[in-house]
Order: C-alpha cells, then sequence, then structure tokens
C-alpha cells in the first residue's frame, strides 16, 4: 500500500479559518431561536424548541423530514441548499447554510459548551485494534488518576460503566450531535480525558468536526470498507484526514505498517510530533521477544536505548502491538514506563477481542470481532503460536451481506491457510443471500470448507468435533448482541452460543 497519502487540506470550516462566518451564523441563532434547547439532525428524535440540521446523507436526505422536525416542534431549520428549495408553506426560522454537513460538528460543540478543548481528547483510527486500544487507554488513565471516558464500537463507557445516551449503539463514531453530547456528559462528570474511536467514514463524513483532538493514534491499514471509499488509496486518505485536525499535537503511529510509515515520514515533514511504535528497530517504542500463551503475553519494551519488561494478561503479536500505542500515549501524556507497566498489568481484553469463554469445559473457546482477511490472519497466526502441538484450529467464520464483496474470497483463503478445520456459516447478511455469500467465500474449493448456514448449528458443529487440545476461533461478531438478517436484527451472542455448544458438547473419543 502505497497511495492515500496526500496534503489534504483542512477543513473550510475549522473555527481558526472561517471564525468570521461562524460567529454570523451563531449571531442568527441567538437571534432567531433565543429559546433554543438543543441541536438535532434525527427527527425520531428531536424535541421541542431543537435546532433541526437538515442535509444529504450517506443513506438518507435529512431535508425530507424537515416537515417531520416541524410537526415535532422544532424551533428553527438550517438546510443544505445545494439542489434543494425551501418550502415557503414551512413557518419557522431557516437558513440555507452551504457544506452544512461540515459545520454542524461545530455548531454542537459550541451549543454543548465546547467539551473537547477541557479534555486530553485522544482519537483513534485504524483498520483493526481501535477498540482495544480505545479501552485500555480509558482503563489506564482512569487508574493512574486522569479519568477518561471512550466513546466507540463498544459504545460510551466513564469510568469502567456504561454511559446511556441515544444513537451511542451500534457504530463506531457516532454522529457530530452525539459525539459533542457525550464528550459534555464526561466533562460534567469531571473527566480530565476522552478517548474516541475514530472510523474512515465519520472522518470522510465529517462527524468529528469541532472535537479538538491532541492526540492521534494510527493502528494500521488493510483491506476493508472498499464498498464505500472504492479504493485503498480513498480509504487511506480518510484515515489519514485525523491528523489534519487544528489542535493535534502528537500523532502516534504504527510503523510496522507501510502505510503508517509513509504517514508518520509526512507528519515529520510538517513539523508534527510523532512517536512511532512497532517491532521494527527504529520504532522510538518497540517491543522484541515477544513470549505468548493462551492467556497472557510477555515482552520486552525497548525505549531511548533502555529495556523494559513488560507482561500482560491478553495474547497475541497484534494486541502487543496495540499496547505499543497505549504505551506511547501514557508516555506523551508525562507517565513513567515503570507506572505504565503497573497499571498494564491489569489489562483486560475488550468484549469480542480474542475473548477467553469462560467454561470449565473443553476446548479451548476465542470469540473475536476479526472480520477482516488481515484481522483474521492475524488472530489465527496467534492461535496457531499457543496450540500444542497435537491441537488443532477450529475457525467458524463468515462474512458480512451488503459490504466490500472482493474481501469474500480473501477471507475464505487466509481461513484455509491458517486453520486445521474451516466452517463457513452467517455473519450478518443484511439483505443479501446468505448462500450467494458463502459461495464467494469459498470460490471454486468448497470441499476445503465445512458449511452450515446456521450460526447456532455452525457453533455446535466446532464444539462437537473438537477434542479438549483443540483451539476454537468463533470470528466475526465478537461483541454483537445481534445478527441482522433481511433488515430485521435478531438476538444473538457468539458468547452465549459458545456457552451453550460447550453445555451440549458430545464428547468425542480419540
Amino acid at each position: 500500500m502505497t497511495g492515500g497519502i496526500h496534503n489534504i487540506p483542512l477543513s473550510r470550516y475549522s473555527r481558526e479559518d472561517n471564525r468570521e462566518e461562524f460567529i454570523n451564523l451563531k449571531s442568527w441563532i441567538h437571534s432567531s431561536i433565543p429559546d433554543l434547547l438543543g441541536v438535532s439532525i434525527d427527527t425520531r428524535t428531536i424535541k421541542k424548541k431543537e435546532l433541526f440540521l437538515a442535509f444529504p446523507g450517506t443513506s438518507s436526505d435529512g431535508r425530507a423530514f424537515i416537515h417531520s422536525a416541524i410537526r415535532s416542534g422544532c424551533s428553527g431549520v438550517l438546510w443544505e441548499p445545494s439542489n434543494f428549495e425551501w418550502n415557503n408553506e414551512w413557518s419557522v426560522p431557516n437558513l440555507p447554510v452551504k457544506n452544512l454537513r461540515a459545520i454542524a460538528g461545530l455548531l454542537a460543540s459550541d451549543f454543548f459548551g465546547n467539551p473537547s478543548e477541557k479534555l486530553m481528547t485522544i482519537g483513534v483510527t485504524g483498520t483493526n485494534g481501535k477498540t482495544s486500544v480505545t479501552k485500555w487507554l480509558a482503563d489506564a488513565l482512569t487508574e493512574l488518576g486522569n479519568t477518561c471516558g471512550s466513546v466507540g464500537t463498544l459504545g460510551g463507557n466513564f469510568a469502567g460503566e456504561q454511559v446511556r445516551l441515544e444513537g451511542l449503539d451500534g457504530v463506531t463514531t457516532p454522529n457530530s450531535i452525539v459525539i459533542q453530547a457525550i464528550l459534555q456528559t464526561f466533562v460534567l462528570r469531571n473527566a480530565k480525558s476522552a478517548a474516541i474511536e475514530v472510523s474512515s467514514h465519520a472522518l470522510s463524513q465529517d462527524r468529528v468536526n469541532g472535537v479538538q483532538f491532541e492526540v492521534g493514534v494510527f493502528t494500521n491499514l488493510s483491506r476493508d470498507h472498499l464498498d464505500y471509499h472504492r479504493d485503498m488509496e480513498s480509504y487511506g486518505a480518510a484515515k489519514a484526514r485525523l491528523f489534519e485536525y487544528p489542535a493535534m499535537r502528537c500523532a502516534v503511529i504504527n510503523i510496522d505498517d507501510e502505510f503508517g510509515r509513509l504517514l508518520a515520514n509526512q507528519l515529520i515533514s510538517r513539523q508534527m510530533r510523532v512517536l512511532t511504535y512497532g517491532f521494527e528497530a527504529d520504532a522510538d517504542f518497540c517491543a522484541k521477544n515477544i513470549q505468548l500463551s493462551p492467556s497472557s503475553t510477555s515482552f520486552e519494551l525497548r525505549v531511548q536505548s533502555k529495556t523494559y519488561a513488560f507482561e500482560a494478561p491478553i495474547s497475541g503479536d497484534f494486541n502487543v502491538s496495540n499496547l505499543l500505542a497505549v504505551i506511547a500515549v501514557l508516555s506523551y501524556a508525562g507517565y513513567s514506563i515503570e507506572k505504565i507497566k503497573g497499571v498494564l498489568k491489569k489489562t483486560k481484553a475488550p468484549a469480542g477481542r480474542l475473548q477467553i469463554v469462560e467454561c470449565d469445559q473443553k476446548p479451548l473457546v476465542y470469540v473475536d470481532y476479526a472480520h477482516t482477511p488481515d484481522a483474521l490472519e492475524k488472530v489465527l497466526r496467534t492461535l496457531q503460536k499457543i496450540k500444542q502441538p497435537k491441537s488443532r484450529i477450529i475457525c467458524v467464520f463468515g462474512a458480512g451481506g451488503d459490504r466490500d464483496k472482493e474481501k469474500r474470497a480473501l477471507m475464505g483463503e487466509t481461513v484455509k491457510t491458517f486453520s486445521d478445520v474451516a466452517i463457513v456459516t452467517n455473519d450478518n447478511p443484511r439483505s443479501e443471500n446468505p448462500s450467494t455469500i458463502v459461495s464467494q467465500i469459498v470460490g471454486a474449493n468448497p470441499d476445503n470448507f465445512l458449511i452450515e448456514l446456521d450460526r447456532m448449528r455452525a457453533i455446535q458443529r466446532a464444539v462437537d468435533l473438537s477434542t479438549a487440545e483443540d483451539l476454537i476461533l468463533v470470528a466475526g461478531k465478537g461483541h454483537e448482541q445481534y445478527q441482522e438478517i433481511n433488515g430485521e436484527r435478531l438476538k444473538f451472542s457468539d458468547i452465549d452460543a459458545v456457552k451453550t455448544a460447550l453445555a451440549r458438547r458430545v464428547e468425542v473419543r480419540e
């Protein structure tokens, strides 16, 4: 991957470059809607005396719901004028605003009191590892007295407790209004910092505009979301936009990743402070002599010609890489390596990230969110390293519907290469025919796979086929509590399914 690194311009709506325009817009809001109580882009949750922001989205056009917002009692509307005319029968204060989607986050930030300016705000982007890095940063900073909230795939979290807020569930990075609302919640709870998973979709759709990121983390770039970004160059460019935010003071970059190394070099050339990490000797934070077990990892950390022994209760080379990102951010925040060592001994895997299903029954079963060729390879390589000589690796996996179809055959090839038994099943088929997805996974070699479309039965089959020494990986859905089929989200948990399967296990005689 060599493309995607460009001199990406800052948003034209950065507060620094467009202060006068932004002040004029605020002046209009204050004079036209003096009793404003909120800002919203969702008519399903809009309340009376809120300002509705109407602009085109990826799946629907908010301007089509202006009448609904008015009926719900909104006090005014800002609307994107491109290819749209205001209906004069809508008798509420309104104003056309060009590129409204880009400015929505700035408006929300201003309404909620610019909460990210009161926090050390850390953005984490990359194809894989965002959830682990974000969670571990929040846990470690909180343990160190720098109370940290987190936002991401697992929702909102503060001091170990879920934060309930409409719009947080089911997305990596919520919309610009919700982002600012939860950051305000953190500030009101006396947080000192916040860690946010920042997806490529969020960056290309301006969802995090208005967030004053102090630190940015780049974990890696591998094939994903090409149904949206079209090609790897566009995907990489979207990720790189995080490091263009005006308040950014430090970039933490994985230079084992080819794109990451290019990104680090570009940022260094722009005089940005960059901390690199990885297994390469020239990384600022370098891990060597990694020793893996089924539930823990030890390694040597080399920083500025000094070496420190580290141990953490997680497994996998890729998780060591994620830990290096955390260590680099904590070091930037001023904590000594010795303090960081003590905190990371308490590290726990996030839900559905190489999570061992706790059960007295054998075999050992891991549940992981891996749903790309690269993520599957990394997890399966980890299991290859920790398995016993007579152990087999049994992998249950599928591919999501209505997403990048080209990666499906690559996923099948990866699992066939790095596991002993490959069981193909449904992931979230969404609106696609499950049989079509499976045929694209197995390609011209269906005999190399076992096929069971019912995910519960596939997991049961894996358990029943196993011996006590085998390792099972159930991949793709991780923490998710549902399976999306034909527009419905049906209750389903891989972790619960594994527990049920182990309880029903048919003993296999050697």
